[in-house]
């Protein structure tokens, strides 16, 4: 990650005055791609890529709905930083080629592996706060 990236997201994790410290964009959630192949290079160089192992990291407690930390993830990169994402749905379809993959994903200005903790599907884990 550069520099200038970790100065962004340093200052927006320091930040607690503001209402909204993501300002009043509109969002963007990220674009699935179930291949990283079929993605022109320039743009994954350009790009942050998530990796999502399995279709969401939970639920809400409330409404059941499964939270997809990947799209948070996308939402939050294009707010602080102003880069798209590429989420690759894994889970869906697998990888194919891993170092095929990784040699894509590896020009990206930052890969994530969208995970949790080893009981992520044990759901009395997680927090109520939601």
């Amino acid at each position: 990650m550069s520099k200038s990236s970790q100065v962004l997201i340093n200052a927006f994790l320091t930040e607690r005055n503001t209402p909204n410290p993501l300002g009043d964009r509109s969002p963007t959630w990220g674009r699935h791609v179930e291949d990283l192949s079929m993605v022109d290079p320039g743009e994954i160089a350009e790009s942050v890529v998530v990796i999502e192992p399995w279709e969401h990291v939970g639920e809400r407690p409330k409404d059941k709905v499964g939270v997809i930390a990947s799209e948070n993830v996308a939402y939050i990169v294009d707010q602080i930083l102003g880069l798209p994402t590429l989420i690759v749905p894994a889970w869906k379809h697998g990888i194919s080629d891993l170092k095929r993959f990784a040699s894509l994903a590896s020009v990206a200005k930052l890969i994530v592996l969208e995970g949790g903790e080893p009981d992520v599907h044990v759901k009395d884990t997680f927090s109520q706060a939601f």
